[in-house]
């Protein structure tokens, strides 16, 4: 069958729509209909449609699907500072559940779009057609506002996600760093960074364990380290958490049936799906030794009580440890939350903090002065 549309009619968008649905319309159309409808009065419209079509539909065998309009379900929220551990726990979330992760960011900027062409084909959509969102609010503000009352709060050391950071800001992509020769060239930089970034971290696991204390959602913290290390156990937890509200709902029904299978597959490392693995040479904390003494200090000493909460802190030997806590914590484990609006409020970087948003022009603005960034893999 094959849907003829008028030119008159107004557009395809419809704010009940969810992406889902809006996708299985588009494929009864042929590109001619999508322009006669999008592209006459959008064209910047149509050729993102043209783009995205392409990079959602690449891979048809991709495990995960968007999730249809008659399993609801309530959006949990995936939040983390940058280079967390995000995409990576995206990865295993989909595979398990066969269900699509969205994000609150849009997808004409480099970094997000790159994350769509490795796979993520949710990025940019935050409806009810995933059921997992993620975000790096308040950090930075997302494109779009929506409520939610479960929390996955993603956390990883700071000394390894400040350097990882670092890394992706000054290389603009996911899976570059910097050569050792660069990033000796750039320690004033890096020294201003880890001042600036520091507090930043601090702040944004500050603003959420604080959202849950107040009862406004429910919260699991997960730590990138357990994740790694004790990956079964974490996940496992983890899934509990999405779908452990009802027992009988629909999305229970519709995943629970590949709870064995996926979490053998996850144990044994065979997990397919978007984005990457880890880096197993990547040892945990090996980033210290980037860091002088007095750096170390700086950073162990001004969020000394959020890594002490987190289970992070610094031996004698200026070492990083890692509390064997073995499961995920949750905060304010219950029904009766509040909730919360995500994207509402101002973020906590100032508007032209040069490390946030305006990173990429930072870096930019170096190559055109001369300043040479030389990468590896």
């Amino acid at each position: 069958m094959k849907l003829r549309m008028s030119v008159k009619q107004k557009s395809l968008l419809h704010p009940s729509l969810h992406w889902s649905e809006y996708c299985h319309i588009l494929s009864y159309l042929s590109i001619n209909d999508v322009y006669m409808c999008i592209g006459r009065t959008c064209k910047d419209g149509f050729v993102t449609f043209l783009r995205e079509k392409s990079a959602r539909t690449s891979k048809l065998k991709h495990i995960a699907r968007f999730l249809p309009r008659d399993i609801p379900c309530d959006k949990v929220l995936l939040v983390s500072y940058p280079r967390s551990g995000n995409s990576f726990l995206r990865k295993l979330i989909e595979h398990y559940t066969g269900i699509i992760t969205g994000s609150d960011s849009r997808t004409n900027r480099v970094l997000t779009s790159a994350l769509l062409a490795c796979g993520f084909y949710g990025e940019g959509i935050a409806d009810s057609s995933v059921l997992v969102v993620k975000s790096h609010y308040p950090e930075r503000m997302g494109y779009v506002k929506f409520g939610v009352k479960k929390v996955i709060l993603l956390v990883r050391n700071p000394f390894d996600t400040l350097e990882s950071y670092f890394h992706m800001g000054m290389t603009d992509t996911h899976n570059k760093n910097l050569t050792d020769e660069t990033m000796l060239s750039l320690r004033s930089i890096w020294q201003d960074f880890i001042r600036n970034e520091t507090e930043i971290w601090n702040k944004f696991h500050e603003y959420w364990l604080e959202q849950a204390e107040k009862s406004n959602i429910s919260m699991l913290v997960v730590r990138y380290e357990d994740l790694v290390l004790q990956k079964t156990a974490t996940m496992d937890r983890i899934l509990h958490f999405l779908y452990r509200s009802d027992p009988t709902s629909p999305l229970l029904q519709h995943m629970k049936h590949t709870h064995e299978r996926q979490l053998a597959s996850i144990a044994s490392e065979n997990v397919r799906g978007p984005g990457y693995n880890p880096n197993k040479n990547c040892l945990i904390g090996k980033s210290l030794q980037l860091f002088s003494s007095e750096q170390v200090t700086y950073l162990a000493s001004f969020a000394q009580k959020t890594m002490s909460t987190l289970g992070y802190s610094i031996n004698a030997e200026n070492k990083l440890d890692v509390i064997d806590s073995g499961h995920p914590t949750y905060i304010n484990d219950t029904r009766d939350v509040k909730g919360m609006v995500i994207n509402e409020q101002t973020c906590i970087r100032q508007q032209h903090d040069q490390f946030g948003r305006s990173f990429t022009d930072f870096r930019n603005n170096l190559i055109a002065s001369g300043t040479v960034l030389a990468t590896k893999e």
